[in-house]
């Protein structure tokens, strides 16, 4: 069987002009994750990514490193349906129609790129509005949509990497929920609530053959485990 390895990028830039940019810390990550896979000599027939910045900077990073140590690497092949969903696009579009229907929001609201905490609870509540499929709106795309890119990659990848291959993937939290989703069989729900929990360079793995897959296992990151280092382990 062949081993698929979703890793979702390190931290970005939360509050900044430029989110989409790895902060000091989702360098640091992307470098010990690096480090730590080739200790352990894991080494990939196949790398794939999505094209955002925190995405791509992950994927060069852990190259850098394989490049150091004088292993061999693949190219890495880009792909733009393993990006993370439009999050601005759909936090836009779809806070009015929370704030008109829960008014009890408003304070997060207020704080939205002031407070982390804030942010969550409202990312939380509007992205169970746009997985639901009930608030599908002109200016946004739909969760049908991104899953369907998500999956229909990810097929495509697994059928070009048969035969006992080690692949990796470089992606997002969302992607990556997609993927549990189809693979065990959760509600939109709890895909969602499945990506708050992937970690930052966090390693998920699936085993597939034949067009069969199985989830292997959720969520590594030993590698931020084992430094001394505080605030390390980031979600977001």
């Amino acid at each position: 069987m062949s081993t698929l390895f979703l890793i979702r990028h390190g931290q970005a830039s939360f509050g900044k002009d430029n989110y989409d940019r790895l902060s000091l810390t989702g360098l640091k990550q992307s470098r010990l994750l690096g480090d730590y896979l080739n200790r352990i000599n894991i080494r990939f027939d196949s790398i794939y990514c999505g094209t955002m910045e925190r995405q791509v900077k992950t994927a060069m990073e852990y190259r850098a490193c394989c490049i150091e140590t004088e292993f061999n690497v693949p190219e890495i092949i880009y792909d733009s349906r393993l990006n993370e969903f439009d999050a601005e696009g759909v936090l836009k579009v779809l806070l009015p129609v929370l704030l008109e229907e829960k008014p009890g929001y408003r304070f997060d609201s207020d704080n939205l790129l002031k407070d982390r905490n804030s942010f969550q609870r409202i990312f939380e509540a509007i992205m169970t509005m746009w997985s639901s499929g009930k608030y599908d709106m002109k200016g946004v795309a739909t969760w049908k949509g991104f899953t369907g890119g998500v999956n229909g990659v990810t097929d495509e990848i697994m059928a070009a990497n048969e035969g006992g291959k080690n692949v990796a993937i470089f992606t997002s939290g969302g992607p990556i929920s997609v993927v549990i989703q189809k693979t065990i069989g959760l509600t939109h729900q709890m895909a969602m609530d499945f990506r708050d929990m992937i970690a930052n360079t966090s390693v998920t793995r699936f085993k597939y053959s034949g067009g069969r897959i199985m989830m292997a296992s959720f969520n590594e990151y030993p590698h931020l485990e084992q430094t001394e280092e505080r605030d390390i382990i980031t979600y977001r």
